[in-house]
C-alpha cells in the first residue's frame, strides 16, 4: 500500500523528531560523538602515514554526511509539519 500525501508527511514528522534527538548538543549520544570526532582528529595529527591520514579523514567525512543526512530529516520533517498545517488552514477555511 502506498503511503498517501499526510501518512508520509506524519512519517517524516516523526522521523525529523529522533534525527533532531541524535543531533542535540546534550545527551550522551551527542557527546560520545564530539568525543569520537575529538579522538579521530587526534590519531589524524599524530599519524606520520599518509595511508592512515588518508583513511581518518574519510572517516570525517563520513561522520559529517551522516550529520548532512540528519540534519535533512529534520528539514524534511519540518516542511512536511508546515505543509500539514497550511493544508488544515485551507481546508478549516473551507467548511
Amino acid at each position: 500500500m502506498v503511503p498517501s500525501g499526510v501518512d508520509q508527511a506524519e512519517a517524516d514528522i516523526a522521523k525529523a523528531k529522533r534525527a533532531a534527538a541524535f543531533l542535540e548538543t546534550d545527551g550522551v549520544f551527542a557527546e560520545a560523538w564530539r568525543e569520537l570526532d575529538a579522538r579521530i582528529v587526534e590519531q589524524w595529527r599524530m599519524s606520520k602515514d599518509a595511508g592512515r591520514r588518508e583513511e581518518l579523514h574519510t572517516l570525517t567525512l563520513a561522520m559529517t554526511g551522516l550529520q548532512n543526512i540528519l540534519a535533512g530529516y529534520v528539514e524534511n520533517g519540518a516542511i512536511s509539519l508546515a505543509r500539514l498545517r497550511d493544508n488544515d488552514a485551507a481546508k478549516a477555511a473551507y467548511t
